[in-house]
């Protein structure tokens, strides 16, 4: 509690002696303390001063690049954002942890959790509910518990030699750098503006995910479930840009499940899944423009490598065949004989207003994005 801000308004009398006025000189922050006292007291009944029984038991750890948890059989991990890497390792300790409570037991209730920690720091103000050395620690504490005050969750937190915490600091340090590539946010909004905005991101993690409910490969804060596959896709509107190696189970699963997905993937007619694309369009697919920084890592500046050599296409899929055969009955019919090759054995040189493919007879020619971008 922030009593460091309390001060006794003193008066002085003509006599020359000096009295104080019994009125205290309170900060916000001491306030807000107060007044969670009191809201909070009658729920708690003097829980806070006892220590229940331990239910779960969860490791975390965090270096400069990454944070990790584990817990039992489970585990968690993540890079930092820019502007969360600039931290002081303590913070990011503190931050880790809060990091492996949203993984595990965000769903839980009425339970006491034990975080097991290397930080002797991140242990202090998580078992004295933040401190007053430090106000990032102490807001950060505050959030961690009132996250838990949401859940009934009671958290206490045990220090333990850093060789006893060796897989979260494994999970923290080796974390693969490319795989959270993420469209261009202005890129992505004039998508939307022209096709439809989508519930959920299917294939994201906290720092590049699209829509704010997203679906993560691996446990991640802020997730509304793990793994898209194991999830039915047919009763809301998605968002997905995975890794290339999964666009075949993403189509296979969009058809199984009716599912209507906007789905980034390149313009690339040599690969085998390609023809089961364009026969579950239902729009024109969009050309993305080829800009330097169309394609972007959260916690790296740095620019994708195919960037000059990838045409990449916002496509509107469904697996409802009403829609399809409705979008395919508007198209231009090819004259083309069954067989006749069409396009070249390349992702590169589309144009702005070149031809996708053709299904069942029927012309599927992409649509620009946007003058503006596209020249950008």
């Amino acid at each position: 509690m922030h009593y460091r801000s309390l001060e006794l308004c003193r008066t002085q009398t003509l006599s020359g002696s000096l009295e104080y006025d019994t009125t205290l000189s309170l900060s916000s922050q001491a306030r807000s303390d107060l007044q969670w006292v009191i809201e909070s007291i009658t729920q708690c009944n003097g829980r806070l001063f006892q220590v229940p029984k331990i239910d779960i038991y969860i490791q975390s750890d965090a270096s400069l690049i990454g944070w990790g948890a584990v817990y039992g059989s489970l585990s968690a991990s993540g890079r930092w954002s820019q502007s969360e890497s600039k931290h002081h390792i303590n913070y990011l300790e503190l931050l880790s942890s809060f990091h492996a409570l949203q993984c595990f037991v965000s769903n839980s209730r009425s339970i006491h959790v034990r975080l097991a920690l290397d930080n002797s720091a991140a242990v202090a103000y998580i078992n004295n509910m933040g401190g007053v050395r430090s106000p990032l620690l102490d807001s950060l504490s505050r959030s961690i518990w009132e996250w838990c005050k949401l859940r009934d969750i009671f958290i206490s937190a045990q220090h333990i030699p850093g060789k006893a915490n060796n897989q979260a600091d494994t999970l923290s340090r080796e974390i693969s750098s490319n795989l959270e590539w993420s469209l261009n946010d202005e890129v992505f909004h004039e998508v939307i503006s022209e096709t439809f905005i989508p519930e959920i991101d299917l294939f994201a993690s906290r720092l590049n995910a699209k829509t704010a409910k997203f679906i993560s490969w691996h446990p991640q804060p802020g997730a509304v479930a793990v793994d898209a596959f194991s999830l039915s896709w047919g009763n809301m509107n998605y968002y997905a840009f995975p890794p290339l190696s999964l666009l075949p189970r993403v189509l296979v699963k969009i058809r199984h499940d009716k599912a209507v997905v906007l789905l980034i993937a390149p313009v690339w007619p040599t690969q085998s899944w390609y023809p089961l694309l364009l026969q579950l369009s239902t729009v024109q697919p969009i050309l993305l423009p080829r800009l330097d920084n169309l394609l972007s890592l959260p916690h790296n500046p740095e620019q994708h490598p195919l960037r000059h050599n990838l045409d990449l296409a916002a496509w509107t899929l469904s697996g409802k065949l009403c829609q399809t055969r409705d979008f395919q009955s508007k198209q231009l019919t090819s004259s083309v004989h069954l067989g006749q090759q069409v396009l070249r054995n390349s992702t590169r040189e589309c144009g702005t207003n070149g031809l996708a493919g053709v299904v069942n007879g029927k012309l599927i020619y992409l649509k620009p994005l946007s003058p503006r971008l596209s020249s950008s």
